[in-house]
């Protein structure tokens, strides 16, 4: 019988560890709880002081609408204004060490805009860690897909979180022409070494 040298046995553990970490996916794993409150968006339509996503847009508003079924949330233009965006704020006192990862599954069915406006164009995943009433760390639209027609798929942004933030801002930024989709949304804890800035 022959013996494998512990050396090779070694290097094929190594290689198949390799292999089987190799998408994006499987490397950005968020650890722990989910952070969001209502990741179902069920509270949308409930009474202001009920709700846990709010919505705000560009100047005179009334250029998008939004709706959620079956724990989808849909983001329709419907209007001119550039922007439109859903979120909440996730308290300091909730936030588990200093690398995050915000991801959600959207759906897209968008082109750039017919009225070219000076933002990124598309929809997806937007963060932002503010300090003293000020962004310090912003992430919009760090991934793709996030324009053209597309099913269901996993997208997710990493930041790394300075210690003296009062509070992270995630949500969901529409930019273009058509229609967003999102649903699963979660914001959660993770390892600097095993994960990307983005996918």
């Amino acid at each position: 019988m022959r013996i494998i040298s512990p050396l090779v046995i070694t290097a094929i553990v190594g290689l198949l560890v390799a292999c089987s970490t190799d998408k994006p996916e499987e490397q950005c794993q968020g650890r722990g709880k989910n952070l969001l409150q209502d990741p179902s968006f069920s509270t949308i339509s409930a009474p202001r002081s009920q709700r846990r996503w709010f919505a705000s847009e560009h100047a005179a508003g009334q250029s998008f609408e939004y709706e959620v079924k079956n724990g989808e949330l849909e983001i329709r233009k419907t209007g001119n204004e550039p922007w439109f965006i859903l979120r909440q704020i996730v308290p300091r006192k909730e936030i588990p060490g200093k690398f995050a990862v915000f991801s959600a599954e959207i759906k897209l069915a968008m082109e750039p805009a017919a009225i070219e406006h000076g933002f990124e164009m598309g929809g997806g995943l937007s963060v932002t860690a503010m300090a003293n009433g000020k962004p310090i760390v912003r992430s919009i639209l760090e991934h793709e897909p996030r324009i053209g027609n597309t099913d269901w798929q996993r997208v997710a942004v990493r930041v790394e979180l300075p210690k003296k933030i009062d509070s992270v801002r995630v949500g969901f930024l529409h930019q273009a022409d058509g229609t967003l989709w999102v649903r699963n949304p979660s914001f959660q804890k993770t390892n600097k070494a095993s994960c990307p800035d983005r996918y």
